[in-house]
């Protein structure tokens, strides 16, 4: 089983999930599978990946880890209130992101004590990438807006990370006999704010 669904709001896919079969999507799907002392495959840098238990709590801990990640990834000059805005902006649309993708990740995946899911990001091309993965075989969905029930709280997620993110897509894998699920959005970094990563 293999599957591959692009949401490019941008005129193409930019976010490159199945150029390569040798990627570290392939690395990050090897680390859900592994046993629980080989978390972290070679081709990652440690800091750039985390894995939680599917768990409600960690949700908040995932949105964490990617704001002190785009702290260290963009850089405002100081004084500049335009740098600071562009870089806010960008911290506020990709933590809420990282939410409803590891709220999604969460209610979806939680199949078994032994599950999780990770959270990868990473920069390429000045595109900052958020790759949420999970062992659930449910395609993502994105609802119109006229779909959704006033008062229903759930059938949102995918919505506002159509929104908040310059593009977004998944993939389904089998892997070791067992389903990876990766989805990825990007966001432009503003070239004024972007380090040397």
């Amino acid at each position: 089983m293999f599957t591959v669904k692009s949401h490019s709001f941008t005129g193409g896919p930019l976010w490159g999930l199945s150029q390569s079969p040798d990627s570290q999507i392939g690395h990050i799907m090897d680390v859900l599978n592994a046993p629980a002392d080989e978390w972290l495959p070679s081709g990652i840098e440690p800091g750039r990946l985390r894995v939680y238990a599917a768990d409600a709590a960690q949700v908040r801990e995932a949105r964490r880890f990617a704001v002190k990640w785009l702290y260290l990834i963009t850089n405002p000059q100081a004084g500049d209130d335009a740098q600071l805005r562009a870089q806010h902006h960008l911290i506020d649309r990709v933590q809420e992101v990282v939410s409803e993708l590891a709220t999604n990740a969460v209610r979806h995946a939680a199949r078994g004590d032994d599950d999780q899911f990770a959270v990868c990001l990473s920069v390429a091309r000045g595109v900052a990438r958020v790759d949420v993965m999970d062992h659930s075989p449910d395609a993502p969905v994105v609802h119109s807006a006229g779909d959704l029930d006033v008062m229903t709280e759930s059938g949102r997620g995918m919505l506002l990370v159509a929104a908040l993110s310059d593009g977004w897509e998944y993939e389904v894998r089998e892997v070791g006999g067992r389903v990876v699920k990766v989805v990825r959005a990007g966001f432009h970094i503003p070239a004024e704010i972007r380090t040397n990563t």
